[in-house]
């Protein structure tokens, strides 16, 4: 396994003209038993990106391709690092932009779609090239059909035969992410807004009048292709890792000063995928300080590759792979957030990871759902992501954080209980709970260790482990 501290420097004759600015930040993590003593963990956060598309290739066929059918003329690049970046910077997995009174097109990933949808795809960003004030989505949605009727890639029938989605508005598939795109669309046929399909249901016969010298047989849109998201990001993860550009590292307290500042002279470019096996070992030191024994064979990982590649699954703050005992952490700063919120929260995570291999509880059985599905399930009781959540904020208590900052801090993190539409049921459960536990404090001034946590967390003042129901005081 390679070990290497220190990412290997590029020269100058290997340095691209598309690179990812990444600053690295050292952020405190304090230990319970003494305030003055702290340790620090190197974080994340993209800086910058510079995306330079003069010295790509062109898909000249797709070029003339969209020319024929929607009269735009654009410049279109098929790029494997152009697309990290913007699935990095900007959480999407295509873009189009009009710089200098050029169009430019950043396709899709072919494997994560099918053909029709794919094409579909391609239209709505002509469409955001040729109306770039037009905000409404389900005519950006009816533009890419009749395209695809134009081509013949789609008859008539494919959208008066479609479903109705329950959503009044159609969600531009330009402005997935990596793992949403994975998740959308599934299914034989094809989901139309009612206010879309009713256009296709009245203008059907005038529509097929117009494509119908164009028509050729059609397909239908099916289920989406088994790809692994997991694969992809890592593909392109290794793209833009070839050259990252990392700004000197800077403590926490100083972020704010150097926020504008965009040019470093200090600044080096690097090839950092051989760190993808680096090993950070302060963080099973801090598992060990808090339930006295040693970690068990497993490892975490936490360096500008995993920030990279995680960056790009977007929502996946900390992954266990519990087939090889290994947990792969973002470890992402925040700037709107402060020191102590970026803290938390980092610690949060670490401690929901440690619980996938630790807790019995939290350790998700054979042939069971799968991380995103349980984080939303509320029908069976609790999963094991819920018991990992709440095995993580004890955790944090027993290192004597406030219950009423970790409330404040996992708002933030998750979003407001008000708004819980957006959030998964895990999230709103654990937010609940952190209130509930706020309300007990400060009614009684101090908490009991749940049955199921007991002897887990190491009491330092005493010299052992906490006994279920024990009090514990929570400054």
């Amino acid at each position: 396994m390679n070990k290497n501290i220190e990412p290997v420097i590029l020269s100058k004759n290997k340095i691209s003209s598309t690179y990812v600015t990444l600053d690295t930040i050292h952020t405190p993590l304090t230990l319970s038993n003494n305030r003055n003593e702290q340790i620090y963990v190197d974080t994340y956060r993209v800086a910058d990106v510079n995306i330079d598309v003069c010295n790509l290739k062109h898909d000249y066929a797709t070029e003339q391709f969209i020319y024929r059918i929607t009269g735009v003329c654009c410049n279109v690049y098929d790029n494997v690092l152009v697309r990290a970046c913007i699935c990095l910077t900007k959480h999407v997995c295509c873009d189009a932009w009009t710089k200098r009174k050029q169009n430019f097109i950043i396709l899709p990933d072919s494997r994560l779609l099918p053909a029709n949808v794919y094409w579909i795809t391609v239209f709505e960003l002509v469409y955001k090239l040729k109306y770039p004030q037009s905000n409404n989505s389900n005519k950006c949605f009816v533009y890419a059909l009749n395209c695809m009727l134009k081509s013949g890639m789609l008859t008539l029938d494919d959208c008066i035969d479609a479903k109705q989605s329950q959503y009044a508005q159609h969600c531009l598939l330009y402005m997935y992410s990596l793992p949403e795109i994975s998740r959308c669309l599934r299914g034989n046929r094809m989901v139309l807004p009612k206010s879309v399909y009713r256009y296709y249901k009245i203008f059907g016969k005038r529509l097929n009048r117009k494509y119908k010298k164009d028509q050729m047989p059609g397909g239908h849109v099916f289920h989406l292709p088994k790809v692994d998201e997991d694969v992809i990001a890592e593909e392109y993860a290794n793209a833009v890792c070839k050259c990252i550009k990392l700004n000197p590292p800077i403590e926490a307290k100083d972020v704010a000063k150097y926020n504008t500042k965009r040019k470093n002279p200090k600044a080096q470019f690097a090839d950092i995928r051989k760190m993808s096996d680096n090993v950070s070992t302060i963080y099973t030191c801090l598992y060990l300080y808090l339930c006295g024994e040693p970690a068990k064979a497993c490892n975490v990982y936490s360096n500008p590759w995993v920030f990279v590649k995680y960056g790009m699954l977007r929502g996946q703050n900390g992954v266990t792979k519990l087939y090889t005992s290994r947990i792969y952490l973002k470890s992402e700063y925040s700037i709107e957030k402060t020191v102590v919120e970026n803290t938390i929260s980092l610690l949060f995570v670490l401690y929901h990871e440690y619980a996938h291999v630790y807790h019995w509880r939290a350790k998700s059985r054979h042939n069971t759902t799968l991380g995103y599905d349980a984080h939303c399930a509320n029908k069976c009781g609790t999963t094991y992501e819920h018991h990992a959540h709440k095995f993580a904020l004890w955790c944090l208590l027993v290192d004597k954080v406030s219950i009423e900052l970790i409330s404040s801090t996992l708002s933030s993190l998750h979003g407001d209980l008000n708004e819980g539409e957006r959030l998964n049921y895990s999230h709103r459960a654990i937010l609940r709970y952190c209130r509930w536990l706020a309300y007990l404090n400060n009614k009684y001034g101090k908490l009991h260790i749940p049955v199921d946590l007991g002897y887990i967390f190491f009491n330092h003042e005493k010299g052992r482990l906490y006994k279920p129901n024990e009090e514990i005081v929570i400054k």
